[in-house]
């Protein structure tokens, strides 16, 4: 099977080595922004690329569809659950604080993950969406941090 790049439906060129998609290659030849180049050097140089990087991990989710009374996160897969997955992917990117937002199901959340020290805890209390989980952890992330985003109930993001 060929790989192809259509540009309009009825316009597709063959993709392989020797012909890389644009976004492949104009990745390296680039030059970088103005506010990029403002970037202290001693950050440009970090394992994320940039800047200092704080992960939050969303994980207060319900499950309804699971019809279990685990906590959505705490699912096994492979042995271990969902969550623990997602941290030690997220610990990969040597990230200067991982902050897990944590809800329904809270205290079985944390008792599960307590000897883990390098976790920062963030309760949403109320399930009000997404941007809502993200806003319970900002006032632990200072604000020259990038801020990575994952999905605890995602486990094979690595």
């Amino acid at each position: 099977m060929a790989l192809v790049r259509a540009t309009h439906p009825r316009q597709a060129e063959p993709l392989g080595p020797h012909r890389p998609a644009d976004s492949e290659r104009d990745a390296f030849s680039r030059k970088p922004t103005a506010r990029q180049a403002m970037i202290p050097m001693q950050h440009k140089f970090s394992r994320f690329g940039q800047v200092p990087v704080s992960v939050v991990v969303l994980a207060a989710g319900q499950g309804k569809r699971m019809n279990s009374a685990l906590p959505k996160v705490l699912q096994p897969l492979a042995g271990r659950p969902m969550l623990e997955h997602v941290l030690a992917t997220a610990r990969k990117l040597s990230p200067a604080a991982l902050h897990v937002v944590y809800g329904h199901g809270g205290d079985r959340v944390r008792a599960a993950f307590e000897g883990q020290t390098d976790l920062r805890w963030a309760l949403q209390a109320e399930q009000l969406g997404t941007g809502h989980a993200v806003t319970q952890a900002m006032p632990a992330i200072p604000d020259d941090h990038t801020v990575l985003v994952l999905c605890g109930d995602v486990p094979l993001v690595g």
